[in-house]
């Protein structure tokens, strides 16, 4: 076996790492020999290898350079990941941070795997290189604790340093994707979700939790790998601040998210022209996103007892939604 990177893309891995790379394709070559049955086996060898590579200085590099053939050699198969198409984004970041170490792995190289078509690298059957953007854009947008993290914070390392693996995978895919095409893809995808109006909006609510701390992160503006975010370039905020707005003040009276009991005080103190006022802002977040705010909940509990007829305002209700309300 070579202890450089296979032909087709990639770099040639740094001298740190050549041992392990070596045995990890020496692995990777026996599990490709194994009959279906015994690839098992041979795949723990491989996975574990490949963290290892991963925790060294370019390893997550050298591994993403042989991705191409770690899949044509049985790793995936047999495998949730075995069908890339089918992958759900909030799942994938999930399994990363919580699953053992050898599902967790499956998730990273299912990571760079994702990359590579993203990036034209790897021309992959299943999945078409805009697929696997927005599955990236969509799972950094989740895990942006994963971007921002510290490498001090020794104390949430998990068990084969899962943790530093999945910083230096982040930091990799960020590099190669770009702060802005991330956030730019995250909040045209989001968009699109919206658009269904779909009932159960967890997860993309979450996205916009995250897309709320990336824009007023104090590391964000200037990424550590250089690459200058949308909060500073201004290519897609307007989007971006339409939703968080939408999640986390959609009105004038919580524009600056004060906190529930701040806003309860707030509502308390107001007259019924204010209180109007509420209301046709929180029915206009409505109808633009299509998401509600908590502070919407805590204004309709509160004018449900002091004013219920601007109810139907609150709700943006048509009149045929009005006379439904009033039956």
């Amino acid at each position: 076996m070579t202890d450089t990177a296979p032909a087709g893309f990639g770099s040639a891995p740094a001298s740190s790492q050549t041992g392990l790379l070596r045995k990890m394709d020496d692995a990777q070559a026996r599990m490709a020999e194994a009959r279906p049955f015994a690839r098992m086996r041979h795949r723990a060898a491989v996975l574990d290898m490949a963290r290892r590579c991963m925790l060294s200085d370019g390893g997550v590099e050298a591994v993403y350079a042989r991705i191409e053939q770690l899949e044509l050699s049985g790793v995936f198969e047999g495998t949730d990941w075995a069908d890339p198409d089918n992958l759900q984004a909030a799942m994938a970041g999930r399994t990363l941070k919580l699953s053992d170490t050898a599902t967790a792995m499956l998730e990273a190289l299912n990571h760079l795997r994702m990359l590579a078509v993203a990036k034209r690298d790897y021309f992959h059957p299943r999945i078409a290189s805009e697929q696997a953007h927005n599955f990236l854009s969509q799972v950094v947008g989740l895990n942006l604790d994963l971007v921002f993290a510290n490498a001090d914070e020794a104390s949430r390392m998990r068990a084969g340093n899962m943790d530093a693996v999945c910083r230096k995978l982040y930091a990799h895919i960020v590099r190669n994707i770009g702060h802005d095409s991330i956030l730019d893809t995250l909040i045209a995808e989001i968009w699109r979700l919206l658009a269904q109006r779909p009932i159960v909006v967890d997860d993309i609510k979450a996205m916009i939790a995250q897309i709320s701390v990336w824009l007023v992160d104090g590391n964000v503006g200037q990424g550590t790998d250089g690459v200058t975010s949308v909060a500073s370039t201004g290519s897609g905020g307007w989007g971006a601040d339409r939703l968080v707005s939408a999640v986390f003040g959609p009105t004038s009276g919580c524009r600056e998210d004060p906190g529930i009991d701040v806003y309860k005080a707030r509502i308390s103190a107001m007259d019924t022209a204010g209180l109007a006022k509420e209301a046709i802002a929180f029915a206009r977040a409505i109808h633009d996103t299509g998401l509600v705010s908590a502070y919407h909940a805590l204004f309709l509990r509160h004018i449900l007892a002091h004013a219920p007829a601007l109810i139907p305002d609150a709700l943006g209700l048509s009149s045929t939604g009005a006379d439904a309300l009033k039956c």
